[in-house]
Formats: structure tokens, C-alpha cells, sequence
């Protein structure tokens, strides 16, 4: 098949949920810049209903799971997913999606190739010592893993032990003027 005619890139994004957050509208705009370029794009909520559909170009597939604390049937319903939609490659975006997103790939053949970004943590404590060796395992069954800072990068080297190198940094461009604490 020559490149003119292959299949555009398929990217399924995997979002704890779709509501009006920084992560959520950050993808919004990211997925609408880049199916003006060909790209194509199904998102996949796993709790709640897609908030901020509205914000998605008319061709982006939204896919709500509804999924409820400790549903072990939902990386079934993932899986599923990806089997139906045929994705080229999955982006699992922060902690919330990361398990089960993995979970569901592993059992879908041939292997589609799994991309994590991590935007944060919720937490400034120390990591407890299972979500540690969880995410040592995640990473081991994850192709790419990367952070919106260097300070996330260094976060994960440090808190759950990933080597730094293993993780890449694409600045996410947060415009400080607009997201800055208001003037007391």
C-alpha cells in the first residue's frame, strides 16, 4: 500500500473523564488542531459523561464507559473498544486511566502501541509502596511514556523509581497570564 493510500493515524485517548479541567480542554484543543491535519481521533471516557463534548470537532468519536469505583468488568469494556475502533495507537492521559487502559490492551492482538502522559499528581505525599510497584509494572507494558514538565519527570524518576531517560518532557504550554492566581 503506497502512503497515499494508507489509513490515517487512529489515535484512541483514554481520559479518567471528559469535564472541564486542564487536562480535558488541553486535549481538546491538541485532537481539533490535529484532525484539521488528517488525523483521526476517538476518545474514550471511563467515569461520567463527556461534559465538554461540545468542545470536540463533529468527527471525533466520544465513548463514555461509565464505569463505577472498583468496576472490575471495565477493562473488558475497554477492550471492547479498542476492538471495535482499531486504533493505531492508544494515549492513556494521568494516573486515572493508566491501569485499566493497559489491562484491556494486553489482551487485544496484534499489540497496539500504548503512550502514557502523566499531568500531575493529586497528591504531595509520598507514594505509597503498591501504587509504586504498580506503576513499575505499568511502565514495563507501556511503549512511550512522557510529562507535560520536568518537574513531573523528575517526580516519576524519583517517587516511583522509572529511569529519567525513560521519560520524555512535552511541555504542555500552559499560558501563565491566563492561569495565574488573581490580583487580592
Amino acid at each position: 500500500m503506497s502512503r497515499e493510500q494508507e489509513k490515517p493515524v487512529h489515535v484512541l485517548h483514554v481520559v479518567p473523564t471528559l469535564g472541564a479541567g486542564g487536562l480535558e480542554l488541553a486535549m481538546s484543543r491538541v485532537v481539533n488542531a490535529l484532525v484539521r491535519q488528517g488525523m483521526r481521533h476517538s476518545i474514550c471516557c471511563l467515569k461520567g459523561e463527556a461534559v465538554i463534548r461540545d468542545h470536540f470537532d463533529g468527527t471525533v468519536d466520544i465513548h463514555c464507559l461509565r464505569s463505577v469505583p472498583n468496576d472490575v468488568m471495565l477493562p473488558f469494556r475497554l477492550r471492547k473498544l479498542i476492538r471495535t475502533t482499531h486504533p493505531t495507537l492508544i494515549h492513556a492521559r494521568n494516573w486515572g486511566a493508566w491501569p485499566d487502559t493497559v489491562l484491556a490492551r494486553l489482551s487485544v492482538l496484534p499489540q497496539v502501541p500504548l503512550i502514557f502522559s502523566f499531568h500531575g499528581s493529586d497528591s504531595t505525599g509520598w507514594m505509597p509502596l503498591r501504587r509504586r510497584i504498580t506503576c513499575r509494572l505499568l511502565a514495563c507494558a507501556t511503549d512511550y511514556i512522557f510529562t507535560v514538565c520536568a518537574a513531573s519527570r523528575n517526580m516519576l524518576a524519583k517517587d516511583i523509581g522509572l529511569s529519567a531517560e525513560r521519560v520524555a518532557v512535552i511541555s504542555n504550554g500552559v499560558d501563565t497570564c491566563r492561569f495565574c492566581p488573581s490580583p487580592t
